[in-house]
């Protein structure tokens, strides 16, 4: 099994991208944890689309 974190989520380089797509998309089974997954979408949302105390 293959742990993904935040920064394999989101790649905004290319040709890593290619190679996180292609280590998500294989036979292996991929772990992504909760942390990753709120982490990814915290980031995903952008600073102007969270509101609340911590923003």
């Amino acid at each position: 099994m293959i742990a993904a974190g935040t920064i394999v989520l989101l790649r905004d380089d290319e040709a890593q991208a290619d190679r996180a797509r292609a280590v998500l998309q294989g036979d292996n089974r991929v772990l992504i944890t909760d942390v990753a997954l709120v982490e990814s979408v915290w980031t995903l949302l952008g600073r102007r689309e969270r509101r609340g105390p911590y923003s």
